[in-house]
């Protein structure tokens, strides 16, 4: 079983997509992920709207999409 990873649960949308939000996660920095976003071909940049400090991301992401 996967150690469990400190990190980041984030949720952004994109003024490109009205209505549409993201949720992801990430170990790293939430910022720099956000930034990367912005180069999977959107036309307009992710904007942040909440983060939150969790005790492992990836299963606090998948509780979310849950």
């Amino acid at each position: 079983m996967p150690r469990a990873a400190r990190g980041w649960v984030y949720v952004v949308d994109n003024p490109a997509m009205p209505g549409v939000v993201k949720v992801g996660g990430t170990g790293g920095s939430v910022r720099r992920r956000v930034r990367q976003l912005f180069t999977t071909g959107v036309p307009r940049a992710f904007v942040l709207r909440c983060c939150v400090r969790v005790s492992d991301w990836r299963l606090a992401e998948a509780q979310v999409h849950r």
